[in-house]
């Protein structure tokens, strides 16, 4: 286990900037902290005794990249730079920025597909959360234990992040520079 989190404060009235808020649909990019080809997987538990807690989930990194709209978006910010950092192509760094373009973004958050997911009280889920979007509309009291998996022990590895970014990104920069 990487990181425990106790997050006890109620989703739908969570202060904060609106960018960073949980109730927008996000990757979870850690901030820099995921180390290159690692994989976040969440196993949370509403320990909330009487109340649900609600997520949307939106689709998963591999389709999205495959969704016209939002391929166009994620391409518009790549024609800049946007994803490039000092040491070139760190993927942690494009995972990173690629989560502030989907906070960011209209396309995203009000255009993409998504379902009501209701996790009933002292229940458990597990979820990829670097490559499955999501957001947190209702609840309070949930204990996530967070996990960094290298891509080699999972037997999908080209459906991590840094697969499919890598993939996404070498023609997406490739196009850039012509």
């Amino acid at each position: 286990m990487d990181r425990v989190v106790l997050n006890n404060v109620e989703a739908a009235t969570s202060g904060g900037t609106n960018i960073a808020k949980d109730d927008l649909l996000h990757l979870d990019t850690l901030k820099g902290g995921l180390p290159d080809e690692t994989r976040v997987i969440k196993l949370s538990c509403n320990i909330n005794l009487t109340n649900t807690r609600i997520w949307e989930k939106g689709p998963s990194l591999a389709f999205l990249l495959d969704d016209s709209r939002a391929r166009a978006e994620l391409a518009s910010q790549s024609k800049s730079g946007f994803y490039h950092d000092l040491s070139g192509n760190n993927i942690s760094a494009m995972l990173e920025k690629i989560g502030v373009t989907l906070r960011q973004s209209e396309v995203i958050q009000k255009k993409i597909s998504r379902k009501v997911v209701v996790f009933p009280a002292q229940s458990f889920w597990l979820a990829m959360t670097d490559v499955c979007l999501h957001s947190t509309l209702r609840g309070s009291n949930v204990l996530e234990l967070i996990f960094f998996v290298q891509d080699q022990a999972l037997c999908s590895g080209d459906l991590s992040a840094p697969c499919l970014l890598q993939s996404f990104f070498s023609s997406a920069i490739k196009q850039a520079a012509a």
